[in-house]
Formats: structure tokens, C-alpha cells, sequence
């Protein structure tokens, strides 16, 4: 599946020898929180779990897009019994800050933004909670 410019999910693996016999899963994400990349991104780390890497270092960059997929994506990582670190190496905004905040570890770049703003839900017509 072709990605267009704007959202490019790409991810690799290195082995990384820290501590002996210690694996490291690489996950590079830069792309907006929509449901075909979130769908890439978690079968991504599904498969690390699936693979028993010891650790997860995911490089992150994003604008942020569909908050029910960046909880859902925040909640999993929360949920995984490896250590977790996340590197912020461009910027991370709107709902990206809650998957790099899932991290155990957080690392960030220099140069690296965050951008945080207030969300607002229509729950009926009519109606709007702040």
C-alpha cells in the first residue's frame, strides 16, 4: 500500500547489544494518527511482542490526527511487559503527545517541539462538552 507524502509509516529492525543477549526492536514512526497508519504502527509493535524483544525504541514524529486512535495506540504501549522508550526526533503534537508520553522512558531531541491543545467532543446534537 502506496502512503501518500504527507503520512510515511516506516519501520526496522536492528539488533542492538547493550547487554548481552539483550534484543531491541527499532520502530520509526512519522505519520498522522489515521487509522491505516495506526493499524501499521500497532501490528509493528505487536510483533515485537509477538517476536520477545526485550526493549522497543520507537523514533516518533507526528502531527497528530484521530484521538480514539492515539489513546488506543497510548493504551497498548502502556500495556506491554517490556521496557519502552521513546525518542521525539521532530515534533509531536495534538494526540502524538499521549502515545510518546506512554513510554517508560522519553527521550527528546533539542529541536524537537510538542504541541498541546483542548479537545472538544460532540456527544449529540445539540450539546457540546468542553
Amino acid at each position: 500500500m502506496l502512503l501518500d507524502l504527507y503520512f510515511t509509516l516506516l519501520y526496522f529492525t536492528l539488533q542492538k547489544s547493550k547487554v548481552e543477549g539483550m534484543k531491541t526492536k527499532y520502530i520509526v514512526f512519522t505519520a498522522g494518527v489515521y487509522p491505516a497508519q495506526s493499524g501499521q504502527f500497532k501490528n509493528a509493535i505487536i510483533q515485537a511482542l509477538n517476536d520477545k524483544y526485550d526493549e522497543i525504541y520507537f523514533f516518533i514524529s507526528s502531527g497528530g490526527g484521530d484521538v480514539f486512535e492515539g489513546l488506543a495506540i497510548a493504551s497498548l504501549i502502556k500495556a506491554l511487559p517490556m521496557k519502552t522508550v521513546m525518542h521525539n526526533i521532530g515534533q509531536v503534537d495534538s494526540v502524538a503527545t499521549a502515545i510518546f508520553s506512554a513510554g517508560k522512558e522519553r527521550i527528546s531531541n533539542k529541536n524537537a517541539s510538542f504541541m498541546f491543545h483542548g479537545v472538544s467532543m460532540h456527544l449529540k446534537e445539540g450539546s457540546l462538552l468542553e
